[in-house]
């Protein structure tokens, strides 16, 4: 199932995924305008602009093109945990036998 990134969070659907977009922009005030959300598509935000000088409104349709998510899955994540694991068990393994081979060289022979 593909999903949508916006910022640190993926979303099921390009339109959840604009809507996060515009939320973090409507409810503002950019270049003399107050900006409300008017609508949001797969392919587009449409802007409501409200010149705080003289209430004049306009609106204004930008294109947009949600990013397919790129975060770390649990699929991703357990690939990498059993190479980390791995890589753990080879230095362990590696340590294991040289304590053994310094100790089997080392020893003084019974007599």
């Amino acid at each position: 199932m593909a999903q949508w990134q916006q910022g640190g969070v993926c979303y099921p659907t390009p339109e959840a995924a604009n809507f996060a977009a515009a939320s973090a922009v409507s409810g503002t005030i950019q270049g003399g305008s107050a900006v409300s959300l008017v609508s949001v598509s797969p392919d587009s935000i449409v802007y409501g602009l409200t010149s705080v000088v003289d209430g004049s409104t306009s609106s204004v349709t930008v294109a947009v093109t949600p990013v397919p998510c790129q975060l770390i899955g649990f699929e991703d994540a357990s690939a990498m945990a059993w190479m980390v694991a791995a890589a753990w068990l080879a230095v362990y393994g590696v340590a294991y036998i040289g304590t053994y081979v310094v100790r089997k060289f080392t020893e003084e022979p019974a007599q």
